[in-house]
């Protein structure tokens, strides 16, 4: 089954269902996979794990004779027009950095993935028809406006329009027509609610498939209240500066190897180092054809040392020189 393959990589977290996963291959229908994300100014070694394991799961649908399509929705307008973090320069100048780093991965694992920018997509018909249905339903619907409310951060649920984020996020994935959405574990948010009300508001009822979270590595000085949240959901795996811990991620486009090995050997959370493992023998599976045995132990100068070969060899070797083998 599809979802004991996915599970086989150790980084897969749930799937909503297993069962409408194996239904969708059963149909024989093409099936769209996407994940959408926003992003800043560097390159997280966490897009890895998402970017391998939708290569994974398409390779696997293909070879079932299954037309494929793996989309990137690099969410652009969502940064200067919807939350307005940053001006319109910015964005654009970190949009373009992402998606070559999108492109670079394709180039050194196989396949290829289609990248759409959200302010391209908004600009469609289909986008303005689902989210006027949406923003109707919001108004009609309490229950399904607390729930949208709650993939909003605390402090901005009071703002005007902080409901536009996930009716916008969900707007995007239907108009992609997708059928598996992949994405970390905090999407329960939107995915749940959208998937719950998709044949009353009559949008696809997509599988939406959480990889496990994201840590930091080094040995940060958490606060009580940080550390329950990163307990919870992780740290976000597109935003190098999420919950302002970009001293203690990995960027593969712009960190030494001795940077990165310090970074490593300084890290204590076995869970850390247990994603980096995962993802590095998803990384060597797709330049070898062959998954290695590297496996978390109780032993953290061991996971240290495994981790750092796997890294340097199956993902830095890669991006600094081009060597695939």
């Amino acid at each position: 089954m599809l979802s004991e393959f996915l599970r086989d990589f150790e980084v897969v977290e749930r799937i909503l269902t297993p069962e409408e996963l194996e239904h969708s291959v059963l149909k024989n229908k093409p099936i769209n996979i996407m994940m959408g994300q926003t992003f800043d100014a560097g390159q997280p070694v966490d897009m890895l794990k998402y970017a391998l394991i939708m290569k994974e799961l398409g390779d696997a649908l293909i070879s079932k004779g299954i037309e494929v399509s793996t989309k990137w929705l690099v969410a652009d307008h969502f940064l200067y027009s919807i939350n307005r973090d940053v001006e319109r320069s910015d964005a654009e100048r970190q949009a373009k950095s992402r998606i070559e780093y999108l492109r670079k991965i394709d180039q050194i694992y196989g396949g290829s993935s289609e990248i759409v920018r959200s302010s391209d997509l908004s600009r469609t018909p289909r986008y303005g028809e689902v989210l006027e249905r949406l923003r109707k339903e919001m108004k009609e619907n309490p229950s399904f406006r607390g729930s949208m409310l709650k993939a909003v951060p605390e402090d901005r649920r009071q703002s005007p329009g902080a409901e536009n984020y996930p009716l916008e996020e969900l707007t995007t994935i239907e108009a992609l027509q997708t059928t598996v959405k992949v994405g970390p574990k905090y999407e329960i948010h939107y995915d749940e609610p959208a998937r719950e009300s998709a044949q009353t508001i009559g949008l696809n009822k997509f599988v939406a498939i959480h990889l496990t979270n994201s840590y930091p590595f080094g040995n940060p000085n958490l606060t009580t209240d940080l550390a329950k949240a990163i307990d919870k959901y992780g740290i976000l795996p597109y935003k190098i500066t999420s919950k302002g811990l970009q001293q203690y991620r990995i960027d593969p486009t712009k960190d030494s190897d001795e940077q990165v090995k310090e970074l490593i050997m300084q890290t204590n959370d076995n869970r850390a180092l247990a994603d980096l493992i995962n993802i590095g023998n998803l990384a060597a599976k797709r330049l070898t054809g062959q998954f290695p045995t590297e496996k978390i132990t109780d032993n953290p100068f061991e996971n240290r040392r495994q981790a750092s070969y796997l890294y340097e060899r199956f993902i830095s070797r890669p991006f600094k020189t081009g060597e695939t083998e």
